[in-house]
């Protein structure tokens, strides 16, 4: 029992639960060796931020997409979802359509923007507002923005060319060839002709090769008889060829500078190489071109690729299988003229990334360069049938008549009755039509007053829709753009080399760089300017994970109100999928980054999405939390739960978006005891938007596009490591771009930003390319205090004034970089350089320790600063418990510990302050979470510098100088000044495993047994004889008595019920009092409330997950099913493993004791 000290020290017991703790009343100058309290500390009124984060408001609740499939949608099923997210706390859902295949039943007559529709739409919207929901929606069916109002004038644009030879003088009508026309639309742009090359026109049948191929009957005379109309057609590849190949051999060497062919097929992928040998059998691969394209229209197109120039008397091309495999149709073959090497990535017309501005190597003949002073504009000749009216010289021309047409981009995925075409996306009148004339006015108008109120946003998800290199104002906006006319420039974009390599390269750059400007403006900045018209946000994955278009992707994201990543579950790969990855690749850090430079406070991720090999029904909260934990750590703060599929009825598991996404529905076996670990989330996500985020470093990446603050890829891509030079962990960083770099100014020697971010360094990575005002703004920033760090610039990447904005660059590189070559600093007015050292020279001369420690690569964090305090987010990604040492670069304040799982807080009394940082160990449970924050506190007490257990270092968790210990022994405390404390426990009880048979219900209408089942021993329900049990999947409950003896119910002791192992969730109830639910381990939960001497009943409910029962059913006759999924799940795989499931133990009763080490002022210890 309770033994109170001589000395008027008073302990007033109060309820012991969570929520409240015992009151120790002062009432002589004297202090308690031993005292019981409780570790949690309650909320003070005046405690806001505490406050938020026990029961955080609706809006910090995650989002879902809302997937409305195959145009079927009913009202009951819309009431029901909205409902059901309602209660698990969501804040509103993103209402996509799309459709997913499957029964003719499943589908119905909901197409997007139908009367129909719009009355499901107007219906979910007043339920929304009944229940206090948001939504939002996108524009379209699908993504991107489009739809059957898109006419090819009005759809993604792409230039086209086809070149004619020409031997002058002519003074005739000349006809020329028409370029690709798709779907009836082609408007021509000019047409140009040069001085033919050496070797461009001349045809490889000239050279009188000997042709041989592994293809069996193919004549491929007519690929290289210089004639462009002629072809050769090549059927569909077998099953198992992996690749065709044309051998050509010639009498002596010959010249190979590219790659160049003119096909026709209807493939998204096709690889091709060149391979050159001296002898025929020794081969090397000289060039090779991998095109990548989506959606797209099948067309006549040309396949170029640059090498360096070398000499061959053999030459093969080789022709890898497409994807999908289909004919080909192959006009001409030829490799004798030089062209740009990667130039469909440097044209624009690919994904890629940031590298392809960096300049080429290649060494180029002059007279393989066409001079612009040589160039003829015929553009004005040109007649509406295609033909030329002109006076050419003597000589050898080559005509380039440029166009452009449609490039077949259609949304999806979409309806056929829902589909068309992508709207331009240079062009922002070509999308306020599809805006005003889709969908998104007439939606916007028929929910009225529900605008901004209910419907808060609008969404663009990730970019789908392949590249787009053209647009009917292109070369108007790009000589306001950049400074010049770019018509004679066109050329090189055939890959042909125009006055120099270098020029060349330079024109190709600012050409790249009038596409991501146009992609800002009149597409991601038109959107904002419209949906803010109606006084709603703009969210969008601007534009995706994987660099999917070139674009300056932090300049789109900070055009976003909310800007938006993604994340991918990872595992591993099906071996039905030998090309699968294995997931988990996100670009969080991207989207955070931006959000923190342009002050964006909500950073929002598509989140847990997944295919194939990390289907939804074997998901469950333990192991979704490390995967979210690491995004927050990244800087997300918002989930958008990829997935929710609209239940048109009450079928389970029901509709779902195939093998994508987490199949997070009401109809999900876990869903309702999962509201515990979304609970979970929306304190993380409230306390993640409190205060605004903490880095020391800013990277600028200069103005080149594609241009990326990367993303992450198992294995392949780690974001900080490719920011040169590579910030050692323990330190933090953002990104910024040019817009944002150009409000940035100097306060304290810190760069610092309009959304409040400051930085300690400015760095120019190694890739970076930037302009002369750049640069001058470097220089503004240096002599106004700033440290920058990076290597001395040389060039300029744009052809706009040159030379003379090299020489710009060159002066100001001058006025500020050292001026000996190698590692170095210089100071210049109030700031400094320094160029050709790591970080970590760099902070160690600067004596910047980490901004935060672990000694263990299982941790993550991130930090954001609070207006009087600090606060940071640590979460294990180990699956183990273990005790780690923290520290942070905090100094002056009290650390405290901030549950997000519990809601309780507690304050540390164990940690060390050295002036400069906050040290302390802490107990991490397996994949376990913490807030740790740090605030000023006049009443901070005692500092502990060590624990010990029976003369051993020990960690404790607890709240100041209260304790909780498990095991009896002599606990003792070592305070900063030499003081001491300590105490003897004894008598805790010893753990107790729950004795005798559970007594099992299983739930109704899921194929289990009715009545009860005794389990003797608690095993997986899949080692169960029956079948009903070993492929049940929902909820069983368990009932046991558990009999608590008195000892455990003395005063200061908790009683704890430890489950063991439990697959995959458990709700605990003890004398019919429900307890809370358990997700993750350890399972254990505090009974002391509900306990009594004596006899308890307990009962605990367990759920499992959907794949055993699916699994099952496909072993029963239709009729005799549980489950029904749209999508096949295991049919192919029906003897799959089962999932362990069910409560596998040992179930045990544990004791804790409440001790408190308060200094020795007297010479005494008190005994327990």
């Amino acid at each position: 029992m309770f033994r109170q000290p001589c000395l008027g020290f008073a302990l007033i017991p109060e309820k012991l639960n969570t929520l409240h703790y015992y009151k120790i009343g002062l009432v002589a100058a004297c202090s308690l060796a031993f005292s019981i309290t409780s570790a949690v500390e309650p909320a003070s009124d005046t405690d806001a931020l505490y406050t938020g984060f026990v029961d955080p408001a609706p809006e910090y609740g995650p989002r879902t997409w809302w997937h409305w499939l195959n145009e079927n949608v009913t009202t009951d099923g819309i009431t029901k979802d909205l409902e059901a997210m309602k209660e698990m706390g969501y804040k509103g859902a993103h209402v996509v359509n799309l459709p997913q295949g499957g029964a003719e039943w499943t589908f119905g007559d909901d197409v997007m923007g139908s009367p129909q529709w719009m009355g499901k739409m107007v219906h979910a919207a007043r339920e929304s507002e009944r229940l206090g929901l948001e939504l939002s929606m996108g524009s379209c069916a699908g993504w991107v923005a489009g739809g059957p109002w898109i006419t090819p004038e009005l759809s993604m644009q792409d230039i086209v060319w086809r070149h004619s030879y020409v031997v002058g003088p002519v003074d005739a009508r000349i006809q020329l060839p028409q370029p690709t026309k798709n779907r009836g639309y082609y408007r021509d742009i000019a047409v140009l002709a040069y001085p033919t090359l050496p070797g461009e026109a001349k045809s490889v049948a000239s050279l009188n090769p000997k042709i041989s191929s592994d293809v069996e009957g193919v004549d491929w005379s007519a690929a290289l008889d210089g004639d462009a109309e002629t072809s050769v057609d090549l059927p569909v590849w077998e099953a198992g060829e992996v690749s065709r190949s044309l051998v050509l051999e010639f009498d002596a060497p010959v010249a190979v500078r590219s790659l160049n062919l003119q096909i026709h097929e209807d493939s998204k992928h096709r690889r091709l190489a060149l391979h050159t040998s001296d002898d025929g059998e020794n081969w090397k691969e000289w060039v090779s071109v991998h095109r990548w394209r989506n959606h797209f229209d099948s067309s006549r197109e040309e396949i170029i690729d640059g090498a360096p120039e070398c000499s061959a008397r053999f030459i093969k091309l080789e022709i890898m299988a497409a994807i999908p495999s289909v004919p080909m149709k192959l006009y001409e073959f030829n490799f004798q003229s030089a062209r740009l090497n990667q130039l469909h990535f440097k044209a624009a017309r690919q994904r890629t990334q940031p590298t392809v501005s960096n300049p080429t190597r290649q060494v180029v003949a002059d007279s393989q360069i066409v001079q612009i002073d040589q160039m003829l504009d015929l553009t004005k000749h040109l007649n509406p049938d295609g033909s030329l009216t002109c006076q050419l010289p003597a000589g050898e021309w080559t005509i380039l008549r440029f166009g452009h047409t449609t490039n077949g981009n259609e949304i999806g995925p979409a309806s056929e009755r829902a589909g068309g075409l992508e709207c331009d996306k240079f062009s922002a009148e070509a999308l306020r039509f599809h805006m005003d004339q889709g969908v998104v006015k007439k939606t916007l108008e028929r929910l009225g007053p529900l605008v901004g109120e209910v419907l808060v946003e609008m969404n663009i998800d990730s970019w789908e829709a392949s590249c787009q290199t053209w647009t009917r104002q292109f070369p108007y906006e790009f000589e306001q753009r950049r400074g010049y006319e770019m018509g004679d420039w066109l050329v090189a974009l055939t890959g042909r080399f125009v006055e120099s390599v270098d020029q060349t390269e330079r024109f190709l750059w600012d050409y790249r760089r009038t596409i991501g400007d146009l992609l800002a403006d009149n597409f991601y900045g038109a959107f904002a300017d419209y949906v803010h018209e109606w006084g709603i946000q703009l969210s969008a994955e601007a534009p995706g994970i994987g660099m999917p278009i070139q674009a300056d992707q932090i300049q789109l994201q900070g055009l976003m109100d909310v800007p938006q990543g993604e994340f991918w579950l990872g595992g591993t790969p099906d071996p039905r999928y030998p090309a699968a990855w294995t997931g988990g690749q996100d670009n969080t850090k991207e989207a955070a980054t931006a959000g923190h430079v342009y002050g964006k406070n909500v950073i929002s991720c598509e989140a847990f999405t997944s295919f194939g090999h990390h289907d939804g029904f074997t998901q469950y909260p333990e192991i979704l939390k490390p995967v979210g934990d690491r995004q927050f750590c990244k800087g997300m703060n918002e989930i958008v739960f990829h997935r929710y599929a609209h239940q048109p009825n009450d079928r389970v598991p029901g509709m779902g978006l195939g093998q994508f996404g987490l199949n997070l529905e009401r109809t999900q076996t876990w869903w309702e005891p999962g509201r515990a670990w979304i609970e979970y989330i929306r304190r993380c996500q409230y306390m993640l938007r409190q205060g605004r985020f903490f880095a020391d470093v800013c990277y600028y990446y200069g103005e080149d596009v594609p241009n990326s603050a990367w993303y992450y890829q198992p294995n392949f891509m780690d974001p900080r490591q490719n920011m040169k030079p590579v910030l050692p962990q323990g330190y933090d960083y953002d990104v910024c771009d040019r817009t944002t770099f150009d409000t940035m100014w100097v306060e304290d020697g810190f760069v610092a930003l309009p959304s409040g971010m400051r930085y300690r360094y400015l760095v120019l990575p190694e890739h970076a390319r930037y302009s002369p005002a750049a640069l001058e703004k470097v220089y503004e920033l240096v002599l106004a205090g700033a440290t920058v760090i990076g290597a001395r610039p040389s060039r300029c990447p744009s052809l706009q004034d040159f030379p003379n904005a090299d020489s710009r660059i060159q002066e100001l590189a001058a006025e500020l970089w050292p001026h000996v070559p190698g590692a170095g600093e210089r100071r210049v007015g109030k700031g400094r350089v320094i160029t050709g050292k790591g970080f970590e020279a760099i902070l160690a001369a600067d004596k910047l320790g980490p901004d935060f420690q672990s000694g263990t690569d299982d941790v993550r964090y991130i930090h954001r600063k609070l207006a009087e305090g600090e606060l940071y987010f640590v979460a294990s990604q180990s699956d183990v418990a273990e005790a780690v040492r923290f520290t942070f670069r905090v100094s002056g304040m009290v650390p405290e510990i901030w549950n997000p799982v519990t809601g309780d807080k507690s304050s540390l009394g164990v940690y060390r302050d050295d002036g400069v940082a906050t040290s302390f160990s802490l107990n991490m449970d397996p994949h376990g979470s913490r807030f740790i924050v740090f605030r000023r506190s006049d009443a901070a007490g005692d500092v502990v510098s060590q624990l010990t257990k029976d003369g051993q270092p020990v960690c404790l968790d607890g709240n100041g100088l209260n304790f909780t210990v498990w095991e009896n022994g002599r606990y003792a405390a070592e305070f900063e000044d030499g003081g001491k404390a300590d105490v003897q426990v004894k008598d805790i009880p010893a753990p107790e495993t729950v004795p005798g048979s559970w007594t099992v219900t299983f739930q109704k209408e899921r194929g289990a047994p009715e009545g009860e089942v005794v389990f003797d021993d608690l095993t997986s329900w899949t080692d169960r004889p029956e079948a009903a049990i070993k492929y049940f999947s929902g909820t069983a409950s368990y009932r046991n008595t558990l009999h608590v003896s008195e000892d455990r119910l003395q005063l200061g002791r908790r009683i704890w019920l430890d489950l063991g192992e439990v697959n995959y969730l458990a709700e605990v109830l003890v004398n019919d009092q429900p307890l809370g639910v358990l997700w993750k381990p350890p399972f254990r939960i505090d009974i002391t409330d509900a306990a009594k001497s004596g006899a308890n009943q307990v009962v605990v409910k367990v759920t499992n997950v959907w794949k055993n029962r699916i699994l099952g059913d496909w072993k029963l006759p239709e009729a005799e099913r549980v489950t029904w999924t749209l999508y096949p799940f295991y049919h192919d795989d029906k003897d799959a493993p089962l999932m362990d499931s069910g409560l596998l133990g040992p179930v045990r009763l544990l004791s804790s004791q409440s001790v408190s080490l308060i200094r020795n002022n007297i010479n005494q210890n008190e005994v327990w």
